[in-house]
């Protein structure tokens, strides 16, 4: 009798715990943004027809969490026409590799923990054109041989 009480008590505690490391292990997925990055957010800034400013665009910005060689290839809903992707490390422009894929583009990096990364995409030639958001359809990180489709940053089954 005295078992069994314990066992009721003793095993929903012990499930509890098992189930919370078990869950703690889901960060370990290189498909998590989290695995890569500390920080990650969309941030749209319109355009100002008073100010000028020329800062307008969306921007997607990343804290690395690790210290690697890596690729990132993003897609995002741009023309290189009218309306261009930039990307920066640490607030110096990084230079995309070519890429045959329409609205594709490729960032060989040497990140460090901490780097900030930021991707902003924005209408080149007439920025006053509507308030225009850029759409992320995907961002995969290479690694070691291996890609990883981010899940945050997948919309590619998305209709």
């Amino acid at each position: 009798m005295l078992r069994s009480k314990l066992f009721r008590v003793v095993a929903p505690a012990l499930l509890l715990t098992v189930g919370g490391v078990v869950s703690s292990c889901g960060s370990n997925n290189p498909c998590d943004a989290s695995y890569w990055f500390k920080t990650h957010e969309k941030v749209y800034t319109p355009y100002d027809e008073v100010e000028h400013k020329q800062d307008y665009g969306t921007y997607w910005n990343f804290v690395s969490n690790k210290t690697c060689d890596i690729s990132l290839k993003v897609r995002v809903n741009v023309d290189n026409f009218y309306s261009t992707c930039w990307f920066y490390q640490n607030d110096v422009q990084v230079k995309s590799e070519r890429d045959v894929e329409i609205y594709s583009f490729v960032y060989k990096l040497s990140v460090k923990k901490d780097d900030k990364l930021t991707l902003r995409a924005f209408n080149a030639v007439n920025p006053s054109i509507g308030d225009k958001q850029f759409e992320m359809f995907m961002l995969v990180v290479g690694y070691n041989g291996n890609n990883y489709v981010i899940k945050e940053y997948d919309n590619s089954t998305k209709k």
